[in-house]
């Protein structure tokens, strides 16, 4: 997997999609806010041709809890007008897969222009330390050795 697929190293952009926090059951979380709240923001995609979207995901405590986190895009800078990006879903992370970081890539140039970390904590009791960030990337930029989960 590479930022600008293998080039030289230049014009890379990292943001933090989430911030490391600890979070909870049952909330869905756009880029490092609850949707609840109405916030979050989008990640613009605009002068960039390839992303690379990085999780952590630390220790859970519950055992039938789960952890989905998607990729969403959209015209605009607005969480609840965002889709699902096809292709771009993590594995979903339990007990038995936590302690991990993944990683997945997107070609931003053929997809919407604002990206969304989507997380959404599903069964009781749940708590998980997470964080999400965003690689952004030109034509120019350096190759990532890690073999990404999704390549979109």
């Amino acid at each position: 997997m590479t930022i600008g697929r293998g080039k030289t190293v230049e014009g890379v952009r990292v943001l933090p999609a989430m911030h490391p926090e600890r979070i909870g059951a049952a909330t869905v979380y756009y880029n490092g806010a609850p949707i609840t709240n109405a916030s979050g923001y989008g990640i613009d995609t605009q002068p960039y041709d390839d992303a690379v979207v990085m999780i952590d995901v630390g220790t859970f405590q519950g055992a039938a809890a789960t952890l989905s986190v998607d990729v969403y895009e959209s015209a605009t800078d607005d969480p609840s007008a965002a889709t699902l990006l096809a292709g771009a879903q993590f594995t979903d992370v339990n007990e038995a897969t936590d302690d991990t970081a993944y990683n997945g890539a997107i070609r931003t140039k053929m997809n919407k222009r604002y990206l969304f970390v989507r997380a959404e904590t599903m069964g009781e009791p749940l708590t998980c330390d997470f964080s999400a960030m965003v690689a952004l990337g030109r034509a120019d930029s350096q190759s990532v050795g890690n073999t990404p989960v999704f390549d979109v």
